[in-house]
C-alpha cells in the first residue's frame, strides 16, 4: 500500500491494483475506488477503507470505477458494514448498476445501496434533518453584573 499525490486526482492510496481517493464533501467522506477489487487486494482495500470509518463522520464507498467480483464485493462491503456498525458511522455505497443487480438478488447487506452519489448524499441529509417542531430555544445563562 503506498499513499502519493497527484496533481489533478488528490491524494491516491494504492491497493495493490485497486485505487483509492477520499474526497472530503461538506457532510460526508467520499471513498472512491477504482481498479480491480479481487481476492488478491481485498484485504488491502478494506483495510485502507476502515482508517476512514475511524474518523467517525458519514461514510459514502463509491464502487462506479471498480471492477468487482461478485464474491469480493459483498465480503468487502459486509466487512466494512460491520465495521461502521462498531464505530456508529452512518454509511452508503454507490454501485454500477451491473454490480448492483447482482448484489440485490443476496441477502441484505449492511450498506444502503443507491445509483448516484447524490443519492447517497441525499439520503444522509434526509436521516440527519431535524423536525422544526423538535426545535426550541434554551435561555443562554447570564453572569450577574458586578458593580
Amino acid at each position: 500500500m503506498g499513499i502519493r499525490r497527484s496533481n489533478n486526482l488528490g491524494y491516491v492510496i494504492d491497493c495493490r491494483g485497486a485505487w483509492l481517493r477520499p474526497h472530503a464533501r461538506a457532510t460526508t467522506i467520499q471513498l472512491i475506488v477504482s481498479g480491480r477489487v479481487d481476492a488478491s487486494n481485498r484485504d488491502v482495500v478494506q483495510t485502507s477503507l476502515a482508517r476512514f470509518i475511524k474518523l467517525g463522520e458519514s461514510m459514502i464507498l463509491d464502487l462506479e470505477g471498480a471492477d468487482l467480483e461478485h464474491s469480493e464485493a459483498t465480503a468487502l462491503l459486509n466487512g466494512l458494514a460491520a465495521e461502521c456498525a462498531r464505530q456508529s458511522v452512518p454509511h452508503a455505497a454507490v454501485l454500477d448498476p451491473r454490480t448492483g443487480r447482482l448484489l440485490s438478488r443476496d441477502a441484505p447487506l449492511g450498506f444502503p445501496l443507491f445509483r448516484s452519489v447524490a443519492e447517497a448524499v441525499a439520503h444522509f441529509g434526509e436521516s440527519t434533518r431535524v423536525p422544526e417542531h423538535s426545535a426550541r430555544v434554551v435561555p443562554f445563562p447570564r453572569k450577574p453584573f458586578l458593580a
